[in-house]
């Protein structure tokens, strides 16, 4: 049996023999977990997702895993059902995560909010070059339908005001 390596890595991790509080493991051993599930949920679901964009990984990073290792991994899945690229931006994390950040460090603030916003830009151009059509503009972007309606109301877009009658 090897005592070493990733083997004892997924023991670890399957036998929850992991530090209930993931603040008081270090942070390369918690990217180091973070990168793990990213290689299951890659195997699993046929996506090739590398990893998380800084960014994203500095959000999961300061959020306090209130649920351990559990709330974690579902995490990391939560961000691959959203995402269609090979890298998981913080537009894919959960708000409770991005919204944890927000009130905790301002600097991470102005960098979440970047991306949300080309996101929401590109998502309107997208829906007035359809007319308001949320499966066409899915099918421009790559993304689910689904996903389109999240947006939507994620980022409070009015589809009456902002799409079918631009200013």
């Amino acid at each position: 049996m090897e005592s070493n390596g990733i083997y004892g890595f997924k023991r670890y991790v399957s036998m929850g023999m992991l530090a209930r509080n993931l603040q008081i493991i270090g942070h390369a051993i918690q990217q180091m977990i973070i990168q793990h599930f990213v290689n299951i949920n890659s195997k699993k679901t046929g996506k090739n997702i590398l990893g998380f964009s800084p960014e994203a990984m500095q959000l999961m990073m300061k959020y306090p895993w209130p649920g351990n290792i559990r709330e974690l991994r579902n995490a990391v899945e939560y961000a691959f059902v959203l995402s269609h690229q090979n890298i998981i931006g913080p537009e894919h994390l959960q708000e409770k995560i991005t919204r944890h950040n927000i009130n905790t460090d301002q600097k991470i603030f102005v960098t979440t909010l970047r991306p949300s916003d080309s996101v929401r830009q590109k998502l309107i151009q997208t829906l007035k070059e359809t007319g308001g059509n949320q499966s066409k503009a899915a099918a421009i972007l790559g993304i689910s339908r689904v996903t389109v309606w999240k947006h939507i109301k994620k980022y409070n877009i009015d589809l009456k005001t902002e799409i079918k009658n631009p200013v």
